[in-house]
């Protein structure tokens, strides 16, 4: 019977010992590990590498750049004022619209700024932001113009057109969460509602008169529409009366402000 059984034994030497016992499976792996754990942390370490730097350096920076490409910009508000030959005064607000679910911290950066397809007029420092869907993004501060043509253009199409593209370039660095920096590639193009030609210009009231001293023979009140989001100091603003040809009028210190704008003038 089993229960019968005795230990096997060996005789060594005339001496009866008793066998060995096999150690259990998980003894021979507690054993191993103790022997060779070094080569497994290596290997983890190995594979975590292989694993994770792609995605930090590869898969990250690229996803960062998809959420930049993937947003819009829309510009509510520009008023350039106090210009002279070489700067003006930039107060421009704009609004980041995103779908994405990741929300990076946007650094301070340079950012060009020209017509579509023009050179570039100016240079502006955008503030650090936080990319969330409908960030409001003020910048204010004195540009200096980098191209006097390129600028002329600009106001050019502002005044011309019922909308013209403000082209944004710039490359700012961001990070999300705990992931290191990566830079991006922001180029983005607003469609900006322009003066459409000052479409809507009314005589308000007039008088004619030969008395002043300035050598004008009449003054009187106009009605300059400005249907977009821009406010322009357009200094002293002369336009020809084009129903006979026979004069012209002078806006003093004129600033062409969004929605509206009543103006005096005198004609000459």
């Amino acid at each position: 019977m089993a229960s019968d059984s005795k230990p096997e034994v060996f005789e060594d030497a005339g001496v009866a010992v008793p066998a060995t016992a096999k150690p259990s499976f998980g003894a021979r792996v507690a054993r191993h590990f103790k022997r060779w754990w070094w080569v497994y942390i290596i290997a983890l370490i190995v594979i975590v590498l292989v694993v994770v730097l792609p995605v930090v350096y590869v898969g990250y920076p690229k996803m960062a750049q998809h959420i930049v490409s993937d947003s819009n910009l829309t510009v509510t508000s520009m008023v350039i004022s106090d210009p002279s030959p070489s700067s003006f005064d930039l107060h421009q607000l704009q609004v980041i619209g995103s779908n994405s679910s990741f929300h990076p911290t946007f650094y301070t950066f340079s950012a060009a700024i020209s017509l579509l397809g023009s050179a570039v007029f100016t240079h502006v420092q955008v503030p650090q932001f936080n990319g969330h869907n409908g960030v409001v993004i003020d910048v204010n501060q004195r540009a200096n113009l980098t191209n006097e043509t390129a600028f002329a253009e600009f106001c050019k199409a502002a005044i011309m057109n019922e909308k013209f593209p403000l082209n944004v370039y710039g490359k700012p660095q961001l990070k999300e969460g705990s992931l290191p920096k990566t830079t991006v590639t922001y180029n983005k193009t607003a469609m900006v509602t322009g003066l459409n030609k000052l479409s809507g210009f009314d005589l308000v009231d007039m008088s004619i008169g030969t008395n002043n001293t300035d050598g004008t023979n009449a003054k009187g009140t106009v009605y300059i529409p400005n249907p977009s989001d821009i406010s322009i100091a357009v200094g002293n603003l002369t336009l020809n009366l084009e129903a006979t040809r026979a004069s012209t009028t002078t806006s003093p210190s004129s600033t062409l402000k969004k929605r509206w704008r009543r103006s005096n003038f005198k004609f000459n």
